[in-house]
């Protein structure tokens, strides 16, 4: 126990050194297309190319594929049974 008295402290170093980053104003940029694809069909191209741009922290959700690069993100949603692609 004696070595954990200092964890409060520390923490509250930690929080007054940290300085604060201001963030950029998010940029989002979207677009459809058509398609005749099967969601199965789609979700594997989806997952195949978020994969292949280099996002990581990949997650495959009912509907749409989600990946992570450095401060960018991407969502390829399939919404085949309207006959459109939302990148």
């Amino acid at each position: 126990m004696k070595n954990l008295t200092f964890l409060p402290l520390a923490g509250a170093i930690a929080i007054a050194t940290t300085s604060v980053v201001q963030a950029a104003p998010a940029k989002i940029w979207t677009s459809w297309q058509s398609t005749n694809l099967t969601k199965a069909q789609c979700m594997n191209r989806a997952e195949k190319a978020v994969t292949q741009l280099g996002y990581h922290e990949v997650q495959v959700l009912e509907s749409a594929v989600y990946g992570e690069a450095s401060d960018t993100s991407v969502t390829i949603r399939c919404a085949t049974d309207q006959n459109f692609i939302f990148l």
